[in-house]
């Protein structure tokens, strides 16, 4: 398979991928400009988010692997968002739990990596060294 074919075989499932994660966005920025769901509930759905693409990535993976890492990767950036937004935007979360939450998410990130490939890996390595300067520290 030549570079051609590799491109146009990938490039639109990724552009779908950020197209999905892009419309996630702008749906929470809208409800909130709205003031349609509560602080909680717009962490709590886009958490369900992250999970229901996950979700959808195992459920594609016996189809396309592609398509799979692609819906795998848009949820692990769905729940790392929605854990810097309980913590950073709401203040919901303590910053030691957060920490917490973050390490126990970047351990979930690698192991839908091993699943679904390197990307998800590189997400879950980004997310796990960009969390402690999102969360802070108590002082």
């Amino acid at each position: 398979m030549g570079w051609e074919q590799r491109l146009g075989a990938r490039a639109f499932i990724w552009i779908g991928a950020v197209t999905l994660a892009l419309a996630a966005i702008f749906l929470v920025r809208y409800s909130i400009e709205e003031g349609w769901l509560s602080p909680e509930v717009r962490v709590i759905l886009a958490a369900l988010f992250g999970f229901a693409l996950i979700g959808g990535a195992e459920k594609m993976r016996t189809r396309d692997d592609r398509v799979a890492q692609a819906l795998a990767a848009a949820g692990v950036a769905a729940l790392y968002g929605a854990l810097f937004a309980a913590v950073a935007l709401y203040g919901m979360v303590s910053k030691p739990m957060a920490g917490v939450a973050a390490g126990a998410l970047t351990a979930f990130a690698i192991g839908v990596s091993l699943r679904h490939g390197i990307f998800v890996a590189a997400l879950a390595f980004v997310g796990g060294f960009l969390s402690p300067a999102i969360i802070g520290s108590e002082t």
